[in-house]
């Protein structure tokens, strides 16, 4: 939190501070502490360093005393207020319209609206539960007097196991150079040809974000999945997947398999990162940002946590009514 206040001041400066930041009597933050610069950026950086921090025990709060996740839930709620922002705006221009021409637009830029996020929203719950499952057997085992084994189980492996992470990493790394270079160089060569070359609707810059979507889906899908583990597992507990052979042959197996569906989740989470921003662009140029790739992601995942918490927590109270 310490770095990013830095950061945030370093980019948009103390001038602004004297513009916006108003106290008592009139008077800016600048104004009333001497116009001392360090001070200044010192007391800011503190103020919201202290924010983020309260942010994190609310969120802790919610966690300990409510349902889901605490912090994903203010991030949820947050990017909920965004999108209802502009859709009051919208509403607004639609009944608000100088003319009949300007309020017909507003109508039919927010029914596009609607049926673009429904259709994302539903893109993205019917990919998050697809699953691959894998068929295991166990053999039968006669130990002592009993028999063991003889059952099957699955093995569930998520078509979009990696989450938002892909594009978390892709978009952070595609923005830092740029960032980096407006904080220092505001004026150098390189923002003017970054800012033409790689903005968010150039070409360039599609192709090098899918790339990068793909290779950090890759490479996460190899941290999440080890699939020489997987296989020992199975081969020590007497188990097989039917057709494949124990040891080696099943560990390629698996490979091929997570490889495949590594695949199809980056080709979704690169989908999600282009075709929804460009939709939106062409309604409104304003709502690219609001409606990201990221933001859609995780209120569907929270959305679908908090509905699993609530429905386990219905269970349990419905459990212990029937106990008592």
């Amino acid at each position: 939190a310490i770095i990013q206040s830095i950061g945030i001041l370093l980019n948009y400066g103390v001038d602004s501070l004297k513009a916006e930041t108003t106290s008592v009597g009139g008077q800016t933050l600048l104004q009333l502490l001497g116009n001392q610069k360090w001070l200044t950026y010192a007391i800011v950086v503190l103020f919201y360093t202290s924010g983020a921090l309260v942010t994190v025990w609310i969120g802790e709060r919610i966690t300990d005393y409510g349902v889901s996740n605490g912090v994903s839930m203010l991030i949820f709620v947050g990017i909920l207020s965004t999108f209802g922002n502009t859709f009051i705006n919208m509403i607004s221009n639609m009944f608000g319209g100088a003319t009949t021409d300007i309020k017909m637009e507003a109508f039919w830029d927010f029914l596009a609206y609607i049926i673009i996020i429904i259709a994302v929203f539903g893109l993205i719950c019917w990919v998050d539960g697809a699953e691959r499952k894998i068929k295991v057997e166990y053999s039968k085992q006669i130990r002592g007097r009993k028999m063991m084994g003889g059952n099957s189980t699955e093995i569930p492996m998520k078509v979009n196991a990696n989450g938002v992470m892909p594009l978390i990493f892709a978009f952070s790394i595609v923005s830092f150079p740029e960032l980096i270079a407006t904080m220092f160089w505001p004026t150098s060569k390189f923002v003017s040809w970054w800012q033409k070359y790689m903005g968010t609707q150039s070409v360039l810059y599609m192709v090098v974000l899918c790339l990068l979507i793909f290779g950090f889906a890759f490479f996460y899908s190899q941290m999440q999945f080890n699939p020489e583990d997987v296989s020992k597992s199975i081969q020590q507990n007497g188990g097989f997947i039917k057709g494949i052979r124990p040891g080696r042959a099943t560990c390629e197996h698996l490979k091929t398999i997570n490889k495949r569906i590594t695949l199809f989740g980056a080709i979704f989470l690169a989908f999600l990162a282009l075709v929804p921003a460009i939709l939106f662009g062409l309604i409104d140029e304003t709502s690219t940002n609001i409606f990201s790739a990221t933001g859609l992601l995780i209120s569907v995942s929270c959305a679908l946590e908090f509905n699993t918490a609530l429905e386990s927590q219905i269970m349990m109270k419905n459990y212990k009514g029937f106990l008592k």
